[in-house]
């Protein structure tokens, strides 16, 4: 259905998942995309900010080629990036990313 929503799902979400599957109450390391979420979500569920990731990369060929490659895949490829763009490659930057723990 559509045009529904759920207060506070986030929470509801997260609470069955540690019910479910947490039952040995061990430490849950989250990672969020600086481009997409703000910490705000990760401190209404009791996670605490560990650390900030930097910037970085991966290798794409072409827009229809949704194949994403590793850096070390590449670079053994390409010796420099004129040799790579040449070979059709281009690298797509993230923003970076934020590191959350909860503690049980």
């Amino acid at each position: 259905k559509s045009n529904i929503s759920i207060v506070d799902g986030h929470e509801k979400l997260f609470k069955y998942f540690i019910n479910k599957y947490n039952k040995d109450n061990l430490d849950i390391i989250s990672y969020s995309s600086n481009c997409h979420f703000t910490e705000e979500i990760y401190k209404t569920l009791g996670f605490e900010f560990l650390n900030e990731i930097s910037p970085s990369y991966f290798y794409m060929k072409s827009c229809d080629d949704f194949n994403i490659y590793s850096k070390d895949y590449i670079d053994n490829l390409f010796p420099d990036y004129y040799a790579l763009r040449k070979g059709g490659y281009d690298r797509v930057w993230n923003s970076g990313y934020k590191k959350f723990i909860y503690k049980q």
